[in-house]
């Protein structure tokens, strides 16, 4: 009873503990996100991904009703039967008679193939290779969720730094605001400065507007990345380093046609209807199997007993040309499979080649902006000075703030290029980190 009694409360327990695990949200309100808990959640959280695991496990369980076939097939029957009959005289009824007869048997039965010209093994490779291209179609999701969540992130992190920015250029523009009412109250400059001032300010306003709603649009991107609806308030990883990733084109593109999960899939495929077509061709051919029992019979005990053993060989005389036509498709099906194969290889090449120069494109970009912030800076505080002292004009300080506000904003474009340049040659290659 005391046994019992603890299985009851450790199964009780368990439950409120899984129950307590299943509630536990996925992001904590105020917490910040690195890319990685990101990829993480939306791996966790991908139907797409579930559903493509299932099908991976059916082909699996497909594959071992195959294997099967290896095995002996055992099976068992038993009957009784109670006969009543009557036998009737025409000429007498009651010379009638009656009799009745129970009859009862039981047996055991055993089947075995022993060659079938090698159909089966056929049959069990194109199992294994359908097993094998449902996980490279796991794998090829995962890949592609990795790299939407990448993109959604870099995505939203340059909108954070965007918006900085945005704040950056509306406190100058305050301060220029500030520096042309001075002027105008010291009767140095004429209201026009103010006006203008004014002006830019407004616009920068404006901006900081549609830098906030970037901002929002780019959260919900990486919250639907994540397959989450009602996300609590996070924030992300910020940082705005510039990692330089080696990368050959040659390389990629031998690392993408030895990696890349949707081509190994066909290849899987295509190695699957190969293994199909081989077992079709040899099922033209006659199979052999072995086949014995043992059985009880009889109306009375003891039962009569008995056993038998054979071989059977069987084979299709005529199907209609039903075997021909389906060696004749799947050889088709194979055939068009792979130029399939040769189309995604051209894919996979222009795609590779595309993010590798778009990766090159965006790292000379960062360098050159690089030096346009610098140079936007410093012309920016000597328009500063400039105006400050009298000696610039509101024209020169408005200028010298949009070259600096598009100079950072060619800056930021550039390093998020970058980043997901390489996200994309990552994706080709098949990383999924």
């Amino acid at each position: 009873m005391t046994s019992l009694r603890n299985l009851i409360l450790s199964v009780a327990a368990s439950v409120c503990l899984s129950h307590t695990a299943a509630a536990e949200p996925l992001i904590v309100s105020g917490s910040t996100l690195t890319l990685q808990d990101c990829v993480s959640i939306a791996l966790s959280n991908d139907p797409d991904i579930k559903s493509l695991r299932y099908t991976a496990q059916a082909e699996h369980d497909a594959m071992r009703q195959q294997l099967s076939s290896y095995l002996p097939g055992v099976s068992a029957s038993a009957s009784y039967l109670s006969n009543h009959a009557v036998q009737q005289n025409v000429n007498d009824a009651a010379a009638s008679s009656f009799w009745t007869y129970d009859g009862k048997s039981a047996g055991l039965s055993l089947q075995q193939l022993i060659f079938d010209f090698g159909k089966t093994p056929a049959k069990i490779a194109a199992g294994q290779a359908g097993e094998r291209s449902a996980r490279f179609n796991v794998e090829n999701q995962v890949v592609n969720v990795v790299n939407t969540v990448k993109q959604a992130y870099h995505g939203l992190v340059l909108s954070k730094l965007a918006l900085e920015l945005s704040d950056e250029i509306v406190r100058q523009y305050r301060l220029n605001l500030m520096y042309a009412k001075a002027h105008y109250q010291a009767k140095v400059r004429p209201k026009y400065d103010v006006t203008k001032a004014e002006a830019d300010l407004s616009n920068s306003q404006l901006d900081r507007i549609k830098a906030a709603n970037n901002l929002q649009l780019a959260k919900a991107y990486l919250n639907n990345s994540m397959n989450l609806v009602d996300a609590p308030d996070y924030e992300v990883q910020e940082s705005t380093d510039f990692v330089v990733y080696p990368a050959v084109l040659d390389d990629v593109v031998a690392a993408s046609y030895a990696q890349n999960p949707q081509l190994l899939s066909y290849v899987a495929q295509a190695e699957a209807l190969l293994s199909e077509l081989k077992a079709s061709r040899r099922d033209l051919y006659p199979s052999l199997s072995g086949n014995a029992g043992y059985n009880f019979s009889g109306s009375r005990s003891p039962l009569s007993q008995g056993w038998n053993a054979g071989l059977t060989l069987s084979a299709d005389v005529f199907t209609g040309l039903r075997k021909s036509a389906k060696v004749s498709e799947q050889e088709n099906r194979f055939a068009a499979l792979r130029y399939d194969i040769d189309s995604l290889k051209l894919q996979i090449y222009l795609t590779a080649k595309q993010a590798y120069l778009n990766l090159e494109k965006a790292h000379q970009s960062y360098i050159t902006a690089t030096d346009q912030v610098k140079q936007a800076m410093e012309n920016l505080q000597i328009a500063t000075l400039r105006y400050k002292t009298g000696l610039g004009s509101p024209m020169e300080l408005s200028d010298a703030t949009v070259m600096y506000n598009t100079a950072k904003l060619s800056l930021l474009q550039s390093l998020y290029d970058y980043r997901i340049a390489r996200a994309d040659l990552e994706k080709v290659m098949g990383s999924k980190q």
